[in-house]
């Protein structure tokens, strides 16, 4: 197994409802790596933009990490979980996203998501966040 691989992602909530993208099958939240130079809040706002063809997020604040298996299974995250919400319309999934869904507190562990995705879930309801 190779190096921990460090990741930033959103937990975008509404309500009761979190968005997640799904890519190769799993659901997780929108977000990825870290180009050079760039700071954590800059890549979450450009990831969300590319995933969600130039959606746009309000005020980010630092939640907490997660680590836990990459959905391709051949190397561990460490996922920084920033808190957000939607700013104007979501757009359309990207070429590298299958599609996304907002899922219910109530149903969360119905849905087929990334282990590091499943704690955060159920870090953010008994954070009462979700």
């Amino acid at each position: 197994m190779s190096n921990l691989v460090r990741v930033v992602s959103a937990a975008i909530i509404d309500d009761r409802w979190i968005l997640l993208v799904r890519k190769n099958g799993i659901y997780i939240p929108p977000g990825g790596k870290i180009i050079s130079g760039e700071s954590q809040e800059e890549c979450l706002r450009r990831e969300i933009r590319e995933e969600l063809s130039g959606t746009e997020v309000g005020p980010i604040r630092q939640y907490r990490p997660f680590i836990g298996r990459s959905i391709s299974g051949d190397s561990m995250i460490k996922a920084m979980i920033y808190l957000t919400s939607i700013n104007g319309k979501l757009g359309k999934p990207s070429a590298e996203i299958e599609g996304y869904a907002y899922v219910h507190r109530d149903t969360r562990d119905r849905w087929p998501v990334s282990e590091a995705t499943r704690d955060m879930m159920n870090a953010l309801y008994a954070d009462g966040l979700f």
